[in-house]
């Protein structure tokens, strides 16, 4: 990825474990996009957080030293997951083991897309949105209800977590 262009981005849990099923964990991806976004470092256009996997369309604005866009991302959402997986269900972190036996949460799995024009990007955040209601996952009846993702915020404007920029303003 590149600074100031829009990608799509799947991230997956490492062996596809559901980690991101906790809601507890679910706030904690919330609150490391919040905290990116409050220092200007991505604009998050859509995202849905799944059991394994999380997805976005976004933009990196700026990296820290030695960084490429996206590892922030990883490295803190690590950081805080870990740690309350070892406050609440350390079992949990045995299937979350690298070969080093350092415990991570994200597998080596990752898509980028870049996002190139207003059509291509409803497109995709369309698809997007669908995700928690589709038969692999049955999270909600309708898109709108389900509490992480950007859907409703598509339909009502109302940013529920503060952290959207839309998509539509961009190109």
């Amino acid at each position: 990825m590149r600074l100031n262009r829009k990608y799509y981005s799947r991230l997956y849990i490492k062996q596809r474990v559901p980690v991101l099923k906790s809601l507890a964990n679910k706030r904690l991806i919330i609150d490391v996009l919040q905290s990116l976004t409050a220092n200007n470092k991505v604009m998050i256009h859509a995202f849905v957080i799944l059991p394994d996997e999380v997805a976005f369309v976004w933009q990196w604005k700026k990296v820290d030293s030695g960084e490429k866009p996206g590892d922030e991302f990883l490295r803190l959402s690590t950081e805080k997951v870990i740690e309350l997986i070892r406050k609440s269900n350390p079992a949990e972190l045995n299937h979350l083991m690298d070969s080093n036996g350092l415990p991570r949460i994200w597998g080596d799995t990752r898509s980028h897309l870049e996002v190139t024009n207003r059509e291509m990007a409803q497109k995709i955040i369309g698809k997007l949105h669908q995700r928690p209601v589709e038969k692999e996952w049955k999270l909600a009846k309708n898109a709108l209800d389900y509490t992480f993702s950007s859907a409703s915020f598509y339909e009502t404007r109302f940013d529920a977590f503060g952290m959207l920029t839309d998509i539509n303003k961009s190109y």
